[in-house]
Parts: C-alpha cells; structure tokens; sequence
C-alpha cells in the first residue's frame, strides 16, 4: 500500500512534533520505506511524502509491538511500579495530539477529558475541584494560545487545591526546555513528544512519585 502526502496548502500551519526521522524510524519498525521529494516551481505540489508499506508485515510488527509493550511500567530492577490515575485532562491546542494522547489514556481504562488551550484548562480543573471530581492528572502542552502551559500551572498551583493534581509537560518543544526549570514551575513531570506507550507510563510513575515528595515536603 502506498501514501502520498504533500504540504501545498499548509503553509504555515502548526507542527504537532513528529519530525520526519521519527516517522520514518515508526515505519521502518513496520517493514515500510518513507521518502520526500520537494520542488519550489510554481504551480508544482511542493514537498511529497511517499509512505509504502506492506499491510500484512506491518500488521504483523504492529501486533508484535503491542504485545510487547508492558501494561505497566518497569523500574530499572523489574519490578511494577506505581498507580495509573483514574481521572486525567489532555490539554493541547492540536486536535490530533489530543486525539493520540486520549486514544493511549484509555487503553489504561483512564477516564480522560480534553481541552484546547490554557485557558478553558483551567476553567475545567477549578470546575472538577468545586463539584468534587477532581483531576488525578493533568498534560499540558507548552506552548498553546490564551494561556500557555507554563502560565496555566503556575495558577493552577496558585489556586492551593485542596486536591493538588499531577501536571505533566507535553510538548514538543519539552527537549528544548530545561527540565529542572519546568519542575520548579509547578510541573511534576516532562514527556517530550513523540513517545511510546511505555514512555507514557513511567513518565506517570515518575511524576506521581514527584508530587507526593512535593506535597510531604510541603
């Protein structure tokens, strides 16, 4: 099978932080090849990616990587770890991240919420607060219109819940940005995109373990 996907009429739309390395390091994992051909004369279809892949060996690698990835995560000894939250807001301003981030929320059976920015986060975290169902966990993407994520953490820290949730980086832009700076923030953890199911799991662990020693210390 074969995909042909070109950028004219995209200019200057917003990237959602798959690079073309990751995506040809995801096909290659599934037996496909990814090329790109790019032409600047006027009236040509700009840049073209060429994705083709065989449906039966990717099916098969496909079936392989999910039966391997663990349905927990693992600590550097083996053992299982940590507590998968029950109640989690996605926030990004792509609708696709949300959609991906949800789509891996709810092979853990997690309750999952969305917003678009900053902004209607906040409304929605303060809301879960006052009717009781406050959220376990919330990923904020950093860089997003009204409020980014950086603004939006630090009121939610300010608002002194009574019920702290887990705030998590989701970004793209996450390398770029120092990790110490974004947990002195108010952030509990940092999950660079792309990632894996895995990556997302002990990014949970770990940023829950983060918040319980912030909140004892407190």
């Amino acid at each position: 099978a074969e995909y042909m996907g070109g950028t004219k009429g995209l200019r200057g739309s917003r990237s959602t932080g798959l690079g073309l390395s990751n995506s040809r390091e995801f096909i290659a994992r599934l037996g496909g090849t990814i090329s790109v051909v790019s032409s600047t004369t006027p009236g040509s279809s700009g840049t073209v990616f060429t994705i083709t892949l065989r449906l039966a060996t990717a099916a098969r690698a496909w079936a392989g990587a999910s039966a391997a990835e663990p349905s927990r995560p693992r600590d550097l000894c083996g053992e299982r770890v940590g507590v998968v939250p029950k109640r989690t807001l996605v926030v990004d301003d792509s609708a696709l991240s949300r959609r991906v981030l949800r789509g891996m929320l709810s092979r853990l059976h997690i309750e999952v919420d969305d917003a678009a920015d900053g902004e209607a986060a906040l409304e929605s975290v303060l809301e879960a607060a006052r009717t009781n169902r406050s959220y376990d966990l919330v990923f904020l993407d950093l860089q997003m219109p009204r409020l980014n994520g950086r603004t939006a953490v630090a009121r939610i820290r300010a608002a002194k819940l009574e019920f702290e949730p887990i705030v998590v980086a989701c970004s793209a832009s996450a390398y770029d940005n120092d990790t110490e700076e974004l947990f002195h923030s108010g952030f509990d953890g940092v999950l660079p995109k792309p990632f894996t199911q895995a990556q997302l799991l002990q990014t949970i662990d770990l940023a829950t373990q983060r918040r319980a020693r912030t909140q004892s210390a407190a």
